[in-house]
């Protein structure tokens, strides 16, 4: 089966991600995700990838990266070859490590390229490898640190970068950044409430609607609306949308994926 073509450009900001096969490990211990980091910190800067948000998971991998003149493709095959190698030989074992090849998607607007940065940096806490988001600097596997100063960024990373989409001032952009971080729960049932009333009206329907089973396509298609601005705009797992939803998480990913490259 021919493998779709993936849409790039320079200047293209993508979510990228790269899982283990069936959901297992890619890394086994520190070093190995010091690998990864020589292997991003060597190939990124010399394609004239910039990266603007990065997160290290146990069998997974995410990074907002915006690409220069050398194709993501190209970029993520070395970055991947030259990682999978190493792990294989010092681990014994062959094989793929990870899952297919990595999936992107490109940012729609500057909101997209915040929320990917919200979300990409809030892994860890979610995945529960911090307890609480003021915890959150002390991971050493994601970029959020940097961004707020409190660390050094490693080589691949660049933060004044990604501070630039929140303000041209890097103090103010620090500081726009910390509350976008701490959007708590309660604000964010109220953004997401807003949201569908926002979606419902633009596509002249109910917000009752919008989570019913209704399989109009004007209501599918407000679904998908929905879904692609709740991951967006309010770094909202696919989990979640499709619990509010009330629908199937593989359609939440599929309505995603309209937009996937």
């Amino acid at each position: 089966m021919t493998r779709p073509l993936r849409l790039d450009a320079p200047g293209c900001i993508h979510h990228v991600t790269m899982r283990g096969v069936d959901g297992r490990a890619v890394f086994l211990d520190d070093v190995d995700r010091e690998s990864l980091v020589g292997r991003l910190s060597g190939i990124l800067p010399e394609s004239g990838a910039t990266c603007f948000a990065w997160a290290f998971m146990t069998n997974h991998v995410h990074m907002v990266l915006k690409t220069g003149q050398r194709h993501l493709s190209k970029v993520m095959h070395r970055v991947n070859g030259g990682f999978v190698s190493h792990f294989n030989a010092r681990h014994g074992r062959r094989g793929y490590l990870f899952q297919s090849r990595f999936t992107s998607r490109i940012a729609a607007n500057d909101t997209d390229v915040l929320g990917l940065i919200r979300y990409v940096h809030l892994n860890p806490l979610r995945g529960g490898l911090v307890p609480s988001l003021d915890r959150l600097p002390t991971y050493p596997w994601t970029g959020h640190a940097a961004l707020l100063g409190l660390g050094e960024p490693r080589p691949f990373h660049s933060p004044q970068q990604a501070l630039r989409h929140f303000d041209e001032d890097p103090e103010k952009a620090r500081a726009r950044l910390r509350d976008w971080m701490a959007i708590d729960e309660r604000r964010l049932d109220q953004s997401v409430g807003e949201l569908a009333a926002s979606i419902a009206l633009e596509f002249g329907i109910s917000t009752e609607a919008l989570r019913s089973r209704n399989k109009n396509r004007n209501v599918s298609r407000a679904r998908a609306a929905f879904a692609k601005r709740a991951h967006a705009e309010l770094a909202l797992r696919s989990t979640d949308i499709a619990r509010w939803l009330r629908v199937s998480r593989s359609a939440v990913t599929q309505a995603l994926r309209t937009e996937a490259t």
